[in-house]
């Protein structure tokens, strides 16, 4: 009984002729190197361009307000939200089944504060996505020596007490119901209609400090900044 041996004449008409098989090493070759561009492309498209986002991210008032932020034409999305690769067939399956039909129906992203240390502090060791370059990432303004962002930062709890202005003594709680401390995003978040607006505000500042009273009514009409900013100052890196 004769074996049939797969491919055994395709193999043939590969080996069994002596220019075939450097014809098709050479053109193995051509075309490996003809889709290194193709992928690079590619790559810079999916982790880069900010147009890929937004095919199914389709949010005028964030988009409008990135464009008018410090962070455009420095970072990606990619550099502040770090996505995995298990939010793809997610969307994809939300934008085909489940597209909100509004603002409302966009929940807030949550952003780390450990994405936001890879420029703002000097523990900042991840590569970018974006255009920022190394000389310049080195020369933004760290909060490590800030002294009222260390004070937030190293609390464990978002609960500042009634000597600074603290209500009700509940704690907050993480996104894994424990206890959880200040992130970035507590300050310098914000409602949906202030998306990619980062400047922290006195209403950022009152919903924890919401019972801080003045005893002099000269000083109402003051925002928080007005005498507490100088505290939030960081230290430029080499100054």
């Amino acid at each position: 009984m004769k074996l049939m041996v797969p491919f055994k004449g395709f193999w043939a008409f590969v080996i069994g002729r002596r220019y075939r098989l450097p014809l098709f090493l050479v053109a193995g070759f051509v075309g490996a190197v003809s889709a290194v561009p193709v992928g690079d492309a590619a790559f810079r498209y999916t982790w880069v361009d900010h147009r890929f986002c937004d095919d199914c991210h389709v949010h005028d008032y964030a988009n409008q307000a990135f464009a008018r932020s410090i962070h455009v034409g420095l970072t990606t999305c990619h550099d502040c939200h770090r996505v995995p690769l298990r939010h793809y067939p997610k969307n994809l399956w939300l934008t085909l089944f489940d597209r909100p039909s509004g603002q409302a129906d966009i929940h807030l992203p949550d952003v780390a504060t450990v994405v936001c240390e890879q420029c703002h502090s000097l523990k900042a060791h991840e590569p970018l996505t974006g255009p920022l370059s190394d000389e310049l990432r080195t020369q933004i303004v760290k909060i490590d020596d800030s002294p009222l962002h260390r004070l937030h930062m190293d609390s464990e709890s978002r609960f500042p007490g009634a000597y600074r202005g603290g209500g009700d003594a509940v704690e907050s709680l993480g996104h894994d119901g424990v206890k959880s401390g200040i992130s970035c995003m507590d300050c310098h978040g914000a409602e949906s209609n202030r998306a990619h607006r980062f400047e922290a505000t006195m209403d950022n500042c009152i919903q924890c400090h919401e019972h801080q009273q003045l005893e002099r009514p000269r000083l109402a009409d003051l925002s928080c900044r007005e005498c507490h900013f100088a505290g939030f100052l960081g230290d430029r890196p080499g100054q």
